[in-house]
């Protein structure tokens, strides 16, 4: 497809801000995917295509992370490993799926990282009380689940992760979220390489994506570890899922129309 200078110039803009929210808190694709189907790419093309800017954004912010030493290699090669497997299943998923039962799923997301950043995650990032970090079976399964989202449609993925590491992990909130991105980085790019497999990645609007989304993942990684990054993370997570939901609350007004 043929891209003029403005739709360029969104598409860099949306990368921009997918690797900036992704890295800071979650849902970064909630911005760039939206676009990727306004300028016509078809929904599973999208989905596709949408990988290269949360790739490109994740790499940036566990390069950022680790200079600063900044992520528990221990816990994230745990996680990992599941979450990998698990996306290599769920990006398999996602070619086989129609698009009307791709936006239910997405919404039923939405409402669930809602519901459990409220509820969940706000306890967390409140509570500085010292926990002992777990990871046993029931964490290999959860993250594994995690997984098959991850490569089903990223959307939410990082918010889910940020709640496994901390509710159940016992991770605190600022090292969650940097080995969110370390977790994230492998799980996404195995699911890719069976969105390329397939053939349905539009390589040209993936790659301006992901060149802005390295500009935001440098921006985030920043700002996710300064002083008041609980605070942040949490208000921006909150944005996000509550723009996402009102979105789709539009959508299904408007398409329920006569």
């Amino acid at each position: 497809m043929d891209l003029g200078l403005a739709q360029i110039g969104l598409v860099l803009i949306a990368g921009f801000l997918c690797g900036f929210i992704t890295t800071v808190a979650s849902s970064g694709s909630a911005v760039s995917l939206p676009i990727l189907l306004a300028i016509g790419l078809d929904p599973i093309t999208a989905n596709a295509t949408n990988r290269l800017p949360v790739v490109a954004a994740s790499l940036t912010a566990v390069v950022s992370y680790h200079r600063n030493r900044a992520i528990d290699w221990g816990i994230a090669i745990k996680a990992i490993v599941p979450s990998t497997i698990g996306a290599i299943f769920g990006a398999l998923a996602a070619t086989m799926i129609s698009a009307r039962d791709f936006r239910l799923v997405i919404a039923c997301a939405v409402l669930v990282a809602l519901f459990l950043l409220f509820f969940r995650l706000r306890n967390a990032l409140t509570d500085d009380a010292q926990r002992p970090m777990t990871f046993g079976p029931k964490q290999y399964l959860l993250f594994f689940l995690i997984g098959l989202w991850l490569g089903f449609i990223v959307l939410d993925g990082a918010t889910f992760l940020l709640l496994a590491l901390t509710v159940s992990a016992g991770v605190g909130i600022v090292s969650a979220n940097a080995i969110k991105s370390a977790i994230i980085l492998p799980s996404v790019l195995a699911s890719m390489l069976v969105f390329s497999y397939e053939s349905v990645i539009n390589w040209k609007v993936g790659l301006i994506l992901a060149i802005g989304s390295i500009f935001g993942g440098f921006a985030g990684a920043r700002l996710a570890m300064a002083p008041a990054a609980k605070k942040v993370i949490f208000w921006m997570l909150a944005v996000v899922l509550t723009a996402e939901a009102g979105h789709l609350a539009w959508q299904f007004v408007t398409t329920a129309r006569p």
